[in-house]
């Protein structure tokens, strides 16, 4: 059958079929997107996350703005420098999409006068200004005014949901404005700005990686085959796979995220894992004196299964990240399994053809220099079957130490943290948590049932939860309607900051009540009270603490709110920090289970290849090992367990377990032919070993490069699965002939009886 397929006319049709598929492909790729929507990160289908839209729908977005900082040189009051301020405003309310601004210098409060009622500019122009009272003030303090009395900083309100082109553009316009109007340098922070910054770094990582990887993958498969036939035609399947895969996510209509930026690199090296196998199986034919054509069939014969068998548990490794809720991991997922699967075909299909159709490598099939692998591998051998029990206990012995560190290793997530630390992003994030009581948004959804919120009784119970949300969990600049009673008050008593608060006495806090039913028409107010149903909201800013402490200060809070149902009200946190902590902890949850099922599938593939549970049993003891030992070196390095790590263990797996897939099936093989137990593995040995060990050098190389990468996610990946793989490839080589010998001693013992 396969002689009737392995003819020049058949390969002709398939390089041009190929060719004009490839073609298409390309002008498909126009339409690719880079992707940065942080809300895609929020678990789907989840109560909390409809609760929160359904929040945000009423009460407004927390992330359509931009906070702008700007350091005096002087002092903060200087009047050139307040000047330039106002300039800039005036200048940044004239930019399309821009709603509203706000800094010290443009916040008006509500002052009762001899006059009467009037609003009045929190900071004059023309009045002496007192700088010791002003930067004190609770409306200013590390809310536009630093910590450090240095900088000043303001809002720019744009308007919400705005397309990535719209955003690009206000973007633009506003850097402009800031450039020709701001004294000296500035400082950023907001959704528009992360997800441009984002966006272009992805973009230039994704070109670099692709580069890199290429280059590395050049020298080595050089240093493997010392030719250019096996240089530039591996390269050629890679290439065409990645192409074929992205123009699969452009036709579908999905977008490039952060994760997938690095799929280019995975699928060069699964890609050249293929190729790789069935060039050394057709070599080492031609080498053995069969003709082009017959080595050809041979190497399909022999590699085509258990290559077939590597790619579908590589894919199902990606698949089983479609068990988590977050739609950018499952995206991810099934991207790279679609490459998987390409790869697979074209190095069966294009890569053949090239073969059938270009004259005999007769050079690279007369090298020798084999036998330094050789070598090598015989040595390796020898040592793994005379220290058997030594390396078991070994490997076991590690493995319990593993299992030690995974059980200490701390679930725990940052914002901004699949940035490096000195990336200039990050750093002006940092520089807002430092200066201005932090950027992670923290938000409260109340609802009170059966009275009014402006009753003095809810008003006093609203404002220890807001004490214990200052002194206890460290919320800073809270916003909620108390504001309005607490500027109603300080109106009263002439702008005096000193009565920025609620009043204790109920009969001064009734003469309160006109004002503030009069402030209820604000639009501002709207944000934070809704009259209608009693419901309220209640944020603020934190410093990120990170994931792990703020689980144990939820659980506080919770307990703490709780003894407010008795006075008829309903109170729980929502908002994206809360969910982004929520999707960090559900993720190791959905990681978990997506290993068991890729455990499963490979031991229903080694069940159904050699109909043994023993054999099952000894094709996945070598690939926990790794994964036991990536759990500890987690735990020795003090690498959380977060989104950038969590989904490595899976990835880990799905590739490690090629090694030991090829190097059963050729142990399988050779059993078939009835060779006996010492020599099927010594020809197993000497026959996979090289590929296995050329597949991992080169699987680890293009890892390793990801290292490089300035997102944590990216940075991790590359790290832990360049160990894992060399972890890999040490125990099959180490400890899977062991395993072997010890399983079929008996059986051959009994054979010979």
């Amino acid at each position: 059958m396969l002689e009737k397929l392995f003819t020049r006319k058949t390969a002709r049709n398939i390089l041009i079929i190929g060719g004009l598929v490839m073609a298409a492909c390309l002008f498909t790729l126009r339409g690719l997107n880079l992707d940065y929507d942080f809300e895609k990160f929020f678990p789907q289908d989840d109560e909390q996350l409809d609760f929160y839209l359904e929040f945000r729908e009423k009460f407004g977005t927390d992330n359509d703005f931009l906070l702008v900082s700007a350091t005096s040189q002087s002092n903060i009051f200087d009047p050139n420098f307040s000047n330039a301020i106002r300039q800039t405003e005036k200048k940044l309310q004239e930019i399309k999409y821009v709603e509203s601004t706000l800094s010290p210098y443009s916040i008006k409060i509500p002052v009762i006068g001899p006059l009467g009622f009037f609003n009045a500019p929190l900071i004059s122009e023309k009045l002496n200004i007192d700088s010791s009272k002003i930067v004190n003030d609770p409306l200013l303090d590390q809310r536009f005014i630093s910590k450090d009395r240095k900088s000043i900083a303001f809002v720019v309100r744009h308007q919400p949901f705005l397309s990535k082109v719209k955003s690009d553009s206000l973007l633009q316009n506003i850097k402009s404005v800031l450039n020709a109007e701001m004294p000296g340098d500035y400082r950023m922070a907001g959704k528009i700005y992360g997800q441009n910054y984002y966006i272009n770094k992805m973009g230039s990582e994704l070109s670099f990686f692709a580069l890199t990887s290429l280059i590395l993958l050049a020298i080595f498969l050089f240093i493997s085959f010392r030719n250019a036939w096996g240089v530039w035609l591996p390269l050629v399947i890679v290439v065409l796979t990645v192409v074929a895969d992205l123009a699969v996510i452009t036709i579908l209509g999905y977008s490039i995220s952060v994760l997938t930026t690095i799929l280019p690199t995975i699928l060069f090296v699964v890609g050249i894992s293929d190729v790789v196998h069935l060039s050394e199986k057709y070599i080492q034919e031609l080498r053995e004196g069969r003709k082009k054509t017959q080595a050809l069939i041979n190497a399909y014969k022999q590699i085509g299964l258990a290559t077939l068998l590597t790619s579908v548990t590589t894919a199902i490794g990606f698949l089983t990240l479609l068990t988590s809720s977050i739609s950018p991991i499952a995206n991810f997922g099934w991207f790279a399994a679609v490459g998987v699967c390409l790869a697979f075909i074209l190095s069966f299909t294009i890569f053949p053809a090239f073969l059938l159709l270009l004259p005999e490598p007769k050079k690279l099939v007369a090298e020798t220099k084999s036998d330094f692998w050789t070598n090598k591998l015989k040595w390796l051998f020898r040592f793994s079957l005379k220290n058997t029990g030594i390396i078991i206990v070994s490997f076991a012995l590690l493995s319990i130490g593993s299992i030690y560190g995974i059980y200490q290793v701390q679930i725990n997530n940052y914002l901004l943290e699949d940035l490096a630390e000195n990336d200039p992003h990050r750093q002006d994030f940092f520089f807002f948590e430092q200066q201005f009581g932090g950027v992670r948004p923290f938000e409260l959804a109340g609802k009170i049932e059966g009275s009014s919120l402006l009753d003095h009784k809810n008003v006093l119970a609203i404002d220890s939860i807001e004490n214990f949300l200052s002194n206890e969990y460290g919320v800073n600049n809270l916003f909620s309607p108390l504001m309005a009673i607490k500027m109603a008050n300080r109106a009263k008593h002439g702008g005096n900051v000193e009565y920025y608060r609620i009043p204790k006495n109920a009969d001064d806090y009734e003469k309160l009540l006109p004002v503030v039913k009069r402030s209820l028409k604000n639009p501002s107010v709207k944000q934070l009270y809704q009259q209608e149903d009693e419901s309220f909201r209640i944020s603020g800013n934190v410093v990120d603490l990170g994931g792990a402490i703020f689980k144990g200060k939820n659980e506080d809070l919770i307990s703490f709110l709780d003894g407010f149902k008795n006075h008829g009200m309903e109170i729980q946190q929502t908002g994206m920090g809360m969910l982004i902590d929520k999707n960090n902890q559900s993720l190791s949850v959905d990681m978990l289970l997506g290993l068991v099922i890729a455990f499963l599938a490979v031991g229903i593939l080694m069940g159904f290849l050699y109909k043994s549970f023993k054999m099952v049993i000894i094709a996945l003891i070598p690939n926990l090992i790794p994964l036991l030992f990536i759990g500890g070196i987690m735990y020795l390095l003090q690498i959380d367990l977060k989104l950038s790590t969590a989904i490595i263990f899976t990835i880990a797996f799905g590739i490690a377990v090629d090694d030991t897939i090829h190097f059963l099936a050729r142990f399988r093989l050779e059993i078939a032919q009835g060779k006996s137990l010492l020599s099927a593995l010594y020809n197993t040995y000497l026959g996979a070993g090289k590929a296995i060990l050329v597949t991992s050098i080169i699987l680890f190389s293009g890892f390793i490069t990801l290292v490089f990468s300035t997102f944590s996610s990216t940075y991790y990946l590359g790290l832990l699965v360049s160990i894992t793989l060399l972890i890999a490839v040490i125990t099959d080589l180490l400890l899977l002939p062991g395993l072997l010998y010890l399983a079929y001693k008996k059986r051959s013992k009994a054979l010979k009886s």
